[in-house]
């Protein structure tokens, strides 16, 4: 499914929709791989730029809601004997400054905002897993390597919160 090649203006976009429903759950929509030997991929990438614009953007959404939770976002690699690897990065740069990475929830006007945690599995037979945090290094000699900085939520009217690291 594509859409025709223009040389003039933009060309046309392509739209995979499901229907709405009144008084029901909407059809959903999958992109799914073919089972095999080896098991085929599942790509989503955006439009290079040949001129002087930014490349296309990815953007992976969540259905809102007008009386409940928005929907939920899962990225997760299947169960397998051995499972397979997440990573989330900005590429590279060859004069610029490389993409930011950044995660974070979002604010609550009437509640406690969302947290984030990061934590590595429970091992029954090895070693626990690590967890890194590493500031970027420089190979400039008059430059300062990446900081790491750890800090507790300000308050306006109680105590900040506090910052806590234990073995």
């Amino acid at each position: 499914i594509s859409s025709g090649s223009a040389s003039e203006s933009s060309s046309g976009a392509v739209v995979i929709a499901s229907g709405k429903s009144s008084s029901a759950t909407s059809g959903s929509v999958e992109v799914l791989a073919g089972a095999g030997a080896v098991g085929g991929s599942v790509n989503i990438i955006a439009g290079s730029s040949t001129g002087l614009s930014d490349g296309g953007d990815v953007v992976v959404r969540t259905g809102a809601s007008v009386s409940e939770a928005s929907g939920s976002l899962g990225v997760i690699t299947a169960d397998a004997v051995e499972s397979g690897s997440v990573e989330v990065g900005s590429g590279s740069a060859s004069r610029g400054s490389s993409g930011s990475l950044t995660m974070r929830t979002g604010d609550s006007l009437e509640d406690a905002a969302g947290s984030v945690a990061l934590a590595v599995g429970f091992s029954a037979s090895g070693n626990g897993g690590a967890v890194t945090i590493s500031a970027g290094e420089t190979t400039m000699a008059d430059q300062e390597g990446g900081k790491v900085s750890i800090t507790g939520g300000a308050s306006v009217d109680g105590a900040s919160g506090e910052v806590i690291i234990g073995s």
